[in-house]
C-alpha cells in the first residue's frame, strides 16, 4: 500500500478501502449536486417560459385595447397582468433562491471538505472546489474590486424578470397604452 504523493507523506495512512470509500462518496456528492443544479436549471427554464406568456399576454391585452374598470378608473388589462405577473416570478425566485439553491450550496460545502480530505491521496479530484472558485464574476467599479456569486447572479436574474414587469405596468399606466 504506497500511500506516499509526489514525495509526501500522508498524514493519514489510507487503506484501498478507506481510498474507495472516498471516491465513491465524492461520486454521490458530484451526483447530487448534478441533481440539485437540474433543478435549479428547471426553475429558471420554467420561470422563462411563463414570463413569455406573461408578456404575450400583456402584448395582446395591448393590442386588443383591453380596459378594466376598478372603482370606476379605467385601467389598461395589460398593467393588471404585468403587476400580478410579478407574484408567480417572485415564486420562481423563492422556491430556486431559498430552497433548492440552499441545497445545492450545502452539497457544494459537502464537496469541498471530501475534496480536501482526498487531496493527499487523489490531488487531481477537485471538481467541486474548482467550479467555486472559478464562478464568481469579478469587475472593478468606482476603484472598489466587486465578486459577484451564484447567489448573487441568481438574485439579478429574477430583480431583472421581476422588475422589467414592473416597469412595463408603470409606462402602460402612465402613458395610457
Amino acid at each position: 500500500m504506497d500511500n506516499k504523493i509526489k514525495g509526501k507523506t500522508p498524514s493519514r495512512i489510507y487503506s484501498q478501502d478507506d481510498k474507495n470509500n472516498l471516491v465513491s462518496i465524492w461520486e454521490n456528492i458530484i451526483s447530487v449536486q448534478k441533481h440539485f443544479n437540474n433543478i435549479e436549471i428547471k426553475i429558471r427554464n420554467y420561470a422563462v417560459t411563463l414570463y413569455t406568456f406573461i408578456l404575450a399576454g400583456i402584448g395582446y391585452a395591448v393590442k386588443e385595447n383591453v380596459i378594466v374598470l376598478i372603482k370606476e378608473k379605467s385601467i389598461s388589462l395589460a398593467a393588471i397582468i404585468a403587476i400580478f405577473g410579478i407574484v408567480p416570478i417572485i415564486a420562481f425566485y423563492i422556491m430556486d433562491r431559498h430552497w433548492y439553491h440552499r441545497l445545492l450550496s450545502a452539497s457544494v460545502e459537502q464537496g469541498i471538505k471530501i475534496e480536501e480530505e482526498l487531496k493527499e491521496i487523489y490531488p487531481s479530484i477537485s471538481l467541486t472546489t474548482t467550479i467555486k472558485e472559478k464562478s464568481p464574476i469579478s469587475f472593478s467599479f468606482l476603484f472598489t474590486e466587486f465578486k459577484i456569486r451564484s447567489g448573487e447572479k441568481l438574485d439579478f436574474f429574477y430583480l431583472l424578470l421581476a422588475f422589467s414587469f414592473f416597469f412595463i405596468a408603470l409606462v402602460i399606466y402612465k402613458f395610457n397604452i
